[in-house]
Parts: C-alpha cells; structure tokens; sequence
C-alpha cells in the first residue's frame, strides 16, 4: 500500500511541475502577446485554455493592482508551495515503506 501512495505522490509532484511551468509560459506570454497568427498564438491559446480555471478562483479575491493583473504570480506561488509540500510528502512516503 505504501509504493501506491510513494507512486501517488510522486505523480502528483509532476502535475504541479506542469502546472508552474505552463503558468510561467502565460507569465510570459502576457508580455510578448502574439503579433500574426502563427505557432505563438497556438500556444498562448493552448496555454490560456489551461490555466484560466487554476486563475479564475485566485482572481476572485485578487482584485487588480494598478491595472495589473497579479493571479498568475500568486497561482505560480501557490503551485511552488504545494509542490514543496508534495515533495514533504514523497520524502517522508519514501521513508516509511
């Protein structure tokens, strides 16, 4: 049982993993926006598809600051911290099989 809980916990370090990199490409892609349609655009889209439901709650109680939209840096801090929380996790999981 615990190699299914070590398994667990490691998959989902690799999902958060995913989810701060694709919210770092929209941190990005928020300042370089696509100029033609091209393969940028196509990732911006893709990307904006993925993490619009990770944002939309944090945006809820972010308000704007100055005109500035701050969900992606705090969703970006929050995937940080549960991945280090996960990663607690694997260790101590790791530790006691």
């Amino acid at each position: 049982m615990s190699l299914v809980l070590v398994n667990l916990v490691f998959s989902l370090k690799w999902l958060l993993r995913f989810v701060y990199v694709v919210l770092l490409v929209r941190v990005i892609a928020s300042f370089v926006p696509p100029r033609q349609p091209g393969w940028w655009q196509s990732v911006t889209e893709v990307v904006a598809e993925l993490t619009d439901p990770i944002l939309r709650p944090v945006r809820r109680f972010l308000p704007l600051w100055g005109g500035m939209d701050l969900s992606p840096v705090v969703a970006l801090l929050l995937a940080d911290i549960l991945g280090g929380l996960v990663g607690y996790l694997l260790v101590w999981a790791s530790q006691h099989v």
